[in-house]
């Protein structure tokens, strides 16, 4: 199953370090995104979650400005033990992203 919904990407962090264990270079993109501005009320939480997902390491020259508005793809796989697991696997720039509008009044 495939879907694209819109998300605001906060960040992105690209990554490269060694596994102590293996000697493998690991490296990578982390993007930090909110997808949904209508939280939902939990136990001991306020506010907004804040995702994340990781992409290949040349994913970080590729991004335009963050934060932003992008078109993001996502689908379905097998994760641990086969468990369903809904992963991004794309992203398109849209537009950039307006937190609030200046006021010319503040101070």
């Amino acid at each position: 199953m495939k879907f694209t919904s819109d998300v605001v990407v906060l960040s992105a962090r690209r990554y490269s370090m060694t596994d102590e264990k293996t000697g493998e270079v690991v490296q990578g993109t982390k993007i930090e995104y909110v997808e949904d501005w209508d939280p939902q009320p939990q136990q001991n939480k306020r506010g907004l979650n804040v995702l994340s997902s990781n992409f290949p390491y040349a994913t970080y020259e590729t991004l335009g400005d963050v934060p932003a508005v992008y078109s993001a793809d996502f689908q379905l796989v097998a994760g641990a033990r086969g468990k369903a697991t809904v992963v991004m696997t794309n992203l398109h720039y849209r537009e950039p992203f307006k937190p609030f509008a200046k006021s010319g009044g503040a101070k």
